[in-house]
C-alpha cells in the first residue's frame, strides 16, 4: 500500500508540476500502512515566497532556516482538517523541501479510521489572485477522485465517506450538478449554432454548383 501511495503522489505531483505557476498547487493527504496519514503540499518555490513575504511582512526571514520556519508556521495556521463533528486534527511533525518545487510535509497524522465525514480547508495560496489547489485523498479500499480547491469553495470541502468513496456533501453536491447542467446546456447551444452554420454552408455550396 505504501508503494502504491508513493507512486500514485509521485505521479500526481508530477502531472501538477508541469502546470505548475504561482497560482497552482497540489494537496495529497494519503493514508499509511500503521493507520497514520501524511499530508503533503507541493507548488513552485515562488507561491510559497509570496504568502510567506505578504503574512511575515514585519519579521522578513533572513536564511532559509528562517523562511522554513515561518512558512510551516503559516501552513499550520491556514491548513485545518476535521472529521465528524468538527473535531480538528493536530498537524505536526513537519517538514519542508526547498527547491524550484518547494513541498511541505506533515507526518503521522491521526484519524479514527471509522470516521463518516472529513472537511478539508486548503486555502493556503488564497492570497494569490485566481490560486488554485488539485487536493487527492488516498484511504484504503476508496475510490481516488481529485477534487478541486478555488475561491468558488473558499478552498474548502465537506466530504462523506460512503460506499468507499469520498463524497462532497449534499449542498456541493448540488452546486456541482448545476454547473454541469449550465456545461451540458452550454455544450448544446454552441452544437446547434455549429450545425446551423454548416447546413447554411452546404446549402450555399449546392445553389452555387446549381447555378
Amino acid at each position: 500500500m505504501k508503494k502504491i501511495n508513493l507512486f500514485v503522489v509521485m505521479l500526481f505531483t508530477t502531472l501538477s508540476a508541469l502546470a505548475h505557476g504561482v497560482d497552482i498547487s497540489t494537496i495529497v493527504l494519503a493514508e499509511q500502512d500503521d493507520n497514520t496519514w501524511t499530508l503533503q503540499i507541493t507548488s513552485s518555490l515562488d507561491a510559497f515566497r509570496k504568502e510567506v513575504r505578504f503574512h511575515f511582512a514585519d519579521t522578513p526571514y533572513t536564511t532559509p532556516e528562517m523562511f522554513k520556519e515561518q512558512l510551516l508556521a503559516y501552513c499550520k495556521e491556514k491548513l485545518k482538517i476535521s472529521f465528524d463533528n468538527d473535531e480538528s486534527v493536530l498537524l505536526d511533525n513537519s517538514f519542508v523541501k526547498l527547491g524550484h518545487e518547494t513541498m511541505v510535509y506533515f507526518n503521522h497524522i491521526k484519524l479514527p479510521n471509522d470516521i463518516t465525514s472529513l472537511k478539508i480547508n486548503g486555502g493556503v495560496f488564497k492570497d494569490i489572485s485566481g490560486s488554485k489547489a488539485r487536493l487527492l485523498i488516498l484511504k484504503k479500499g476508496f475510490e481516488r477522485n481529485p477534487l478541486m480547491l478555488n475561491k468558488n469553495n473558499n478552498y474548502t470541502v465537506n466530504l462523506l465517506l460512503k460506499n468507499k468513496n469520498f463524497l462532497l456533501q449534499e449542498k456541493e453536491a448540488e452546486l456541482s450538478n448545476t454547473f454541469s447542467q449550465m456545461f451540458i446546456l452550454a455544450f448544446g447551444v454552441i452544437a446547434f449554432m455549429l450545425f446551423v452554420i454548416f447546413k447554411k454552408r452546404n446549402n450555399q455550396k449546392i445553389i452555387l454548383a446549381n447555378s
